[in-house]
């Protein structure tokens, strides 16, 4: 037995065109957005780089003055007192003595008779008055930071 299809006779042929698809809309439509619309993108992406570079960095700092801190022996923001610097021996300058012929604080040569203090733990000589001031909101040497507050220490009398 012959199959079906070989045993009917063929349809006749029609002037009609042939049958249309039915179009579907396109999966993907394409992008018709206005100038604004990727300028407001673009905005608001410079925006959250900035915030996350501004975190980053924030975040870092904080790191950086964390370690600082744990480094430092005293607070830098407080330094001695009028008691502790009154420790610290000074003496009145004669030309041609050791210890340096200008203050490094106010950048001024020593003359004689004026009141110079010497730091103990680095010999590093400076007007009293200099000295003093700088002593007063810190605890080191202006020149080498070497801190004043272990020679204190040590010798027991803060």
């Amino acid at each position: 037995m012959a199959p079906r299809w070989l045993s009917e006779p063929p349809l006749p042929p029609t002037d009609s065109p042939p049958p249309q698809l039915l179009e579907s809309p396109p999966l993907v439509q394409p992008l018709n957005h206005s100038p604004f619309f990727y300028a407001l993108i673009g905005i608001i992406s410079a925006a959250l780089l900035l915030t996350a570079y501004h975190w980053i960095a924030i975040g870092w700092c904080a790191i950086c003055e964390s370690r600082h801190q744990r480094g430092t022996p005293a607070d830098p923001s407080s330094g001695l007192d009028n008691s502790s610097i009154e420790l610290i021996p000074a003496y009145q300058y004669q030309e041609g003595q050791g210890g340096g012929d200008r203050c490094a604080v106010c950048l001024c040569d020593f003359k004689s008779g004026e009141d110079v203090r010497v730091l103990p733990e680095c010999a590093h000589s400076f007007h009293l008055p200099c000295i003093d001031m700088w002593l007063h909101s810190h605890t080191s040497c202006p020149l080498c930071r070497t801190d004043t507050m272990s020679h204190l220490l040590a010798s027991g009398n803060v």
